[in-house]
């Protein structure tokens, strides 16, 4: 029995409705509602594994809809109509109608996934709810796992591969070498040669990788080495002259602090490079008693401020989205300051000392 245009047009209207449905009880009424709509219905029950481990039941009138708690699942009435979640496992839950009528079952069946969708997600939000993580700590989570991945990766890169290659590319210059007298194998040791030549080219270009993903002169010299670094390449890349410049004796800082700290000045960097139209970028770093700033400035066109948040107050660039986002899990402040032709200004400080205490700076040797 295929589905009328007006019946096909309350199924459109009940999946929009569900998707603001805020509750079990609110999915109970609005299925009774669009099932009256095409058949007289004088009770349905819906029945549902909530997320609390226990059986919800939902039963609607014309009058209201009651909600019920069961430690098992309850069986359907054998007046009516019961359509299962999962039709292969009688336990999966169901929708009961007290009609019998052909056009309110079809509806019922078309109804019922949806219903079953709706409800698995409303028990997915409660149990993010529960857990009181909020959007921010799970994207904080996040950048701080995809720093830690990037840092084991450029390990293995330099560590591994590149050792690797290395030896392959000492191996070779030793046999170029061992047969480079012969005339008859001239052509052999030109074949070397040009192997030497494509696994110098390929260890140059893990290590540049390696180094992209993980500068392991943070390690060695710390962020101010490491930002001077930065600041070459962008040269070297982009032809906009780029400074760094330093006030205050360096502090030697945490791990996590000085690769958060180095991330954030990289993104402010390629946004400049990609976006300013700047023929300047300065990086400052100011090491106080108890704090850390760095300022990122570009001589470039600017924006209008209005367009850095959206309508709900959130950071509309990914880029200054992600700093800020790695800023506040380091207890720090963030601000970018900007007009059009004027250039941009963005600030990081963060305090130096851990969130829980479990750190202390040390002056850098």
């Amino acid at each position: 029995m295929e589905l009328s245009h007006s019946e096909t047009r309350r199924f459109l209207e009940f999946a929009r409705k569900l998707s603001k449905a805020p509750s079990g009880a609110a999915v109970a009424s609005l299925l009774l509602e669009t099932l009256n709509a095409v058949s007289p219905v004088e009770e349905l029950r819906l029945v549902h594994w909530d997320e609390t481990k226990t059986w919800k039941e939902w039963i609607a009138l014309s009058k209201g809809v009651e909600a019920r708690t069961h430690e098992a699942c309850p069986r359907p009435r054998r007046r009516g109509t019961p359509v299962f979640f999962d039709p292969r496992n009688a336990a999966s839950g169901f929708i009961w109608i007290s009609s019998r009528d052909p056009k309110a079952v079809q509806m019922l069946e078309l109804m019922t996934p949806q219903a079953g969708h709706a409800l698995l997600l409303h028990a997915a939000l409660k149990r993010a709810e529960r857990a009181a993580i909020s959007e921010n700590d799970m994207a904080r989570h996040a950048l701080r796992a995809r720093d830690e991945e990037r840092r084991r990766i450029a390990q293995e890169l330099h560590d591994d591969l590149g050792q690797t290659l290395a030896s392959l590319k000492l191996n070779l210059k030793w046999a170029e070498n061992m047969i480079g007298g012969a005339p008859d194998l001239a052509e052999a040791a030109a074949e070397l040669s040009g192997a030497r030549a494509t696994v110098g080219a390929m260890l140059r270009k893990i290590r540049n990788i390696s180094h992209s993903l993980y500068p392991r002169v943070l390690d060695t010299a710390g962020l101010g080495t490491a930002l001077e670094e930065l600041l070459r390449e962008a040269t070297r890349r982009s032809g906009i002259q780029a400074s760094y410049s330093t006030r205050g004796a360096e502090t030697r800082l945490p791990q996590e602090v000085a690769g958060a700290l180095y991330r954030c000045c990289q993104e402010a960097v390629s946004n400049a490079v990609r976006h300013s139209g700047a023929s300047k970028i300065n990086v400052q770093t100011s090491f106080r008693n108890h704090e850390v700033q760095i300022i990122v400035e570009d001589n470039g066109k600017g924006f209008d401020p209005a367009r850095l948040y959206g309508a709900d107050n959130r950071i509309m660039s990914s880029g200054f989205w992600t700093i800020r986002q790695r800023v506040a899990d380091l207890g720090g402040a963030f601000r970018v300051s900007t007009a059009r032709g004027r250039g941009v200004v963005v600030e990081i400080i963060v305090p130096i000392g851990s969130r829980n205490g479990k750190w202390k700076p040390s002056k850098q040797e």
